[in-house]
């Protein structure tokens, strides 16, 4: 009994084993069917909520589809095989024939009615292969080719059935939503009569504008749907088919339904779902358009749903309006009446900035004359009013403009002329303070040349300074003299007065020459003496001895009377009276320090105003500019002359100076003028002395010539040197590069491949063509050939790299830069000044004068320089005129075909950087739109189209759940539209 309990127990667990594990394995592989099926999340629970017998016999039954034999009906090849056949025949043969029952006609009514079926029952698998093997768009392009007689019938409406039921499954409705023409064509099934047909398409638009980009997708198919029905202006057939009466057809209201569904959908969702201008911007299109009157119309119909979306278009009018009457101060706007419009906007911007701009738009649109200017002009406007600061276009974009920036360079314009106009001032000040400090520059080089002629002044004012001392001690020397002159004579004369008496008079000659005998002061050389007093001898002037004061003292400037007798001074006697005066005072208050000093500030005068009267021959603006350079110089002119007679063997003169000096070559005038005035040489004013010391020298400018040749000649030979193999290596690079062969041989097969007809089927191209690739531009002028060919030349199968150009063109920019003509007239000019430093030698020798070594062994050397350059020069001429021959040009300038290639290259690197700047510019349009896409299209978790089929989005639209509008708030909307 107790074994037999045993067993029961083992077994019990063991079942119970495998009940367990057939639980795991039954949720496993429920869960692969789940996922296989793709159902929305809340359907998801409701399947794993399911007893596990129940979910067993899901898995059997569908586990018994997947083992069975499958038809061909069960791959998406058959139906899409079925498809093509369809759009490449004709249905039908005669127009007589009665579609309906044609087989053919309901043949393909079952193909497409099986593929609806089976993109919405097959498994994932079945889907996936359909959108691998390109099943939309053979869909499209059936719907795009269909007849028209066909586009009436049901066929018509499963092909987009089919569409529709693609877009139930994630992976289908992604498919749709990136191909670039799928909703386009879709929309274009618009443009029938059948009204099931109508529904159709509308169900999928309606739900697609609460897709992530949907919305703008959605919109601009309509646009396009406008001009391919030859619609006066877009959702003009939606607004007629509200207005069109169709009673006999049980379908009407469910179309004017959906037709309601979609336009508040293009007003809630999208861009509309954050801004309010938006929502008026498209609805300001359906009142154009007469919806006001049609909703009064269709409440008529008393259909629930259709009811719900007309009082929610009417609620949402009335909120949006009473946003856009609090932003504009509280004036309301009767956007029925252009009069009222003009009033409100004129009492809204009447006294602000915005009138004139205003006044100006109005002024300008009475000068639009064609139709479709004013059209243009809208779009215009509604671009500008609809564009977000990023910078997208929510709807319709006529122009690539950035309102923003635009609006924000106009914004600061004020600042920006203020700016510009301080810059102007600044650059003009910039300028007047550069012409004044050359001005300042060429006064402190004047002033420099004053201070130095100052110097040499001064130096000669103290040698004669000490003249003039020399002198008054001279002076004060003879006044000793004339002292004991003066005694000796006062000794004679009373010798005289003694001998008058005893012995007879004496002549007057000899009176006279007696008398006469005197000491002259030192005067100028051949100066006169005094002449005798007149008439016979007049009486002797008494000598009296008076005292003479300690120290030099002011002389009274008096006039003196020699004739005293039968006068007051007869009987005076000065000498006495000096003894009653206080002389140390009279000495002390009236010293000759002053005296002393005005004398030698007289010396000085004599001496300066001497100098002042230096002969200035020579020009004076040519006289202060020489007299600048030869401050540079620091040399005397007997210096500067030693250096040009000697070639300047001891290298006292810089090239650059002596070259200066060529400037200042006495002219035949001016060395007449000078040599009239040789004897006065020593009063010439500096530079005049320079020009008239210069022009003693023969040959002068011949000889200062040959001392600059020969200081430049080393750097002359370098540079050309320089510039010859530049030229060379560049002509060797061009010839040499494959690269470049490989660049040529794109631009030939490009012209001959663009070109037809006599300008076509070339063989070569001239260089200047080069430059022509940028002139030809793309179709919808936003780039050129040379952009294109950018583009293709760092391709897999070309491999040409700029930077590879680039590196074996180094010596390109250094070519471009050299002018072979000036090359070779510089070599010529090389040659000439070595004849004329030999022309110069032979005159020295035919002289008989010393020729300077340093000029014989200069142009010995150079000889063979100028050889070798010439040599040089040649060889260059020689591979430049072969490289313009592989080129096919045999005229061009060195300077011009250089340019050529160097203006090509770098217009090719300005293109690949506008090419990589125009991809990152997309790039970043791109990521900013899916940015503003991603936040516009942001809803609440119950209208969001997450997780949700097409038919539920649908649905969730028709019931207006995703509307903001309830009953109670509905029932008050009492205004009359």
């Amino acid at each position: 009994m107790r074994c037999k309990t045993l067993c029961l127990v083992r077994q019990k667990v063991v079942n119970y084993q495998r009940y367990l594990t057939k639980k795991y394995v039954v949720n496993r592989r429920f869960k692969e069917v789940v996922q296989e099926l793709e159902l929305p999340v809340d359907k998801q629970v409701t399947m794993y909520e399911l007893p596990i017998q129940k979910k067993w016999q899901i898995i059997v039954s569908k586990t018994s589809e997947k083992d069975g034999t499958k038809e061909a009906r069960d791959f998406p090849e058959y139906y899409i095989d079925n498809i093509k056949a369809m759009y490449q025949k004709t249905l039908f043969e005669s127009d007589d024939m009665d579609h309906s029952k044609s087989e053919e006609y309901a043949r393909r009514l079952r193909i497409l009615d099986g593929l609806k079926s089976a993109l919405r029952t097959q498994p994932l698998s079945f889907v996936d292969r359909f959108i691998e093997i390109h099943g939309l768009s053979h869909l499209l392009n059936f719907l795009k080719e269909m007849e028209k007689d066909m586009k009436e019938t049901r066929i018509h409406t499963s092909a987009i059935a089919c569409i529709k039921a693609l877009m139930n499954n994630q992976a289908g409705r992604a498919n749709v939503l990136e191909h670039p023409d799928a909703v386009d064509i879709i929309t274009y099934s618009l443009n029938v009569e059948n009204v099931k047909t109508k529904i159709s398409v509308l169900d999928i638009l309606g739900p697609v504008c609460l897709i992530p980009g949907g919305h703008k997708k959605v919109l601009n198919a309509l646009t396009k749907f406008a001009t391919f029905a030859a619609e006066r202006t877009r959702f003009q057939s939606l607004i007629l088919d509200l207005a069109r009466s169709r009673k006999e057809n049980e379908f009407e209201v469910e179309l004017k339904t959906t037709i309601m569904t979609l336009v508040n959908a293009l007003l809630k969702f999208g861009a509309g779902h954050e801004t309010v201008e938006f929502r008026l911007h498209l609805r300001y299109e359906f009142l154009m358009l007469g919806i006001v009157p049609l909703i009064e119309k269709l409440g008529q119909y008393e259909n629930t749903d259709l009811n719900l979306h007309l009082d929610f278009f009417k609620w949402q009018r009335d909120q949006d309006e009473e946003l856009l009457q609090a932003k504009n101060g509280g004036v309301s706007i009767n956007t029925n009446s252009a009069i009222d419009m003009c009033e409100s906007l004129r009492k809204i911007h009447g006294s602000t900035a915005v009138y004139p701009h205003f006044l100006s738009i109005m002024q300008h649109l009475t000068l639009l004359k064609h139709q479709h200017l004013w059209a243009f002009t809208d779009h215009v406007l509604q671009q500008v009013s609809q564009q977000t600061p990023d910078g997208l276009d929510p709807d319709i974009a006529v122009l690539e403009i950035n309102v923003q920036k635009c609006a924000d360079g106009l914004k600061h314009e004020k600042t920006s002329r203020i700016l510009k106009k301080k810059n102007e001032n600044l650059s003009e000040k910039c300028r007047s303070l550069e012409s004044s400090l050359q001005k300042e520059s060429q006064e402190l080089e004047r002033v420099k040349n004053e201070k130095t002629e100052l110097t040499r002044s001064m130096l000669r004012y103290q040698e004669r300074l000490e003249k003039v001392r020399e002198n008054e001690k001279q002076v004060e020397n003879i006044g000793h003299l004339e002292q004991e002159n003066a005694a000796l004579k006062k000794k004679i004369q009373a010798l005289l007065h003694t001998s008058f008496a005893s012995s007879a008079p004496t002549s007057n000659t000899e009176f006279n020459s007696c008398c006469s005998f005197t000491l002259k002061r030192p005067g100028p050389p051949g100066a006169l003496a005094p002449p005798p007093p007149p008439g016979g001898m007049a009486p002797p002037i008494p000598v009296k001895q008076f005292p003479q004061p300690s120290m030099s003292v002011k002389s009274f400037n008096w006039v003196k009377q020699t004739q005293v007798k039968n006068t007051i001074f007869e009987t005076m006697e000065p000498e006495k009276a000096l003894k009653c005066l206080n002389l140390e005072r009279l000495e002390s208050a009236f010293q000759a320090k002053i005296n002393h000093r005005s004398s030698i500030a007289r010396n000085f005068e004599e001496v300066e105003s001497k100098e002042n009267l230096d002969l200035k021959l020579i020009d004076g603006r040519r006289s202060q500019n020489c007299s600048i350079l030869l401050s540079r110089l620091k040399l005397s002119e007997g210096e500067v002359r030693q250096a040009v007679l000697t070639n300047d063997s001891a290298e006292r003169l810089n090239a650059e100076l002596a070259e200066q000096l060529l400037k200042f070559v006495p002219t035949k005038e001016e060395i007449e003028t000078l040599n009239q005035y040789a004897d006065d040489a020593h009063k010439m004013a500096t530079v005049d002395r320079f020009f008239f010391e210069m022009g003693k020298i023969l040959r002068y400018e011949n000889k200062l010539r040959a001392i600059v040749f020969r200081k430049k000649f080393t750097e002359r030979r370098s540079n050309a040197i320089s510039n010859a193999d530049a030229i060379t290596e560049a002509c060797r690079e061009l010839k040499n590069a494959k690269s470049i062969r490989q660049l040529f041989l794109l631009v030939l097969a490009l012209g001959n491949y663009m070109n037809k007809g006599a300008r076509g089927n070339s063989p070569g191209f001239k260089l200047s063509s080069l430059s022509k690739l940028r002139d030809t531009k793309t179709t919808d002028g936003k780039s050129t050939l040379l952009h294109y060919l950018v583009e293709e030349l760092e391709t897999s199968k070309n491999k040409i790299s700029l930077d590879d150009i680039e590196a074996h063109t180094k010596h390109l920019s250094d070519a471009r830069r050299v002018d072979l003509k000036q090359l070779r007239n510089e070599v010529k000019q090389l040659r000439d000044g070595l004849e004329a430093c030999d022309y110069e030698i032979q005159q020295l020798q035919s002289e008989g004068s010393e020729v300077p070594s340093t000029l014989e062994i200069f142009c010995e050397t150079a000889k063979t320089h100028i050889s070798d350059l010439e040599n040089l020069l040649k060889a260059t001429d020689e591979t430049y005129s072969q490289t313009l021959i592989s080129f096919g040009d045999k005229q061009l300038e060195s300077h011009d075909f250089f340019s050529l290639f160097q203006n090509f290259f770098n217009e090719l690197k300005e293109a690949k950087a506008e090419n990589e700047a125009r991809e990152e510019l997309v790039k970043e349009r791109i990521r900013q739109q899916q940015n503003v896409l991603n936040r516009q299209e942001r809803i609440s978790t119950k209208n969001s189209s997450k997780g949700k089929t097409l038919d539920e989005m649908g649905e969730m639209l028709k019931s207006g759940e995703l509307f903001d509008c309830g009953p109670k708030r509905r029932q008050r909307q009492k205004k009359k539209y």
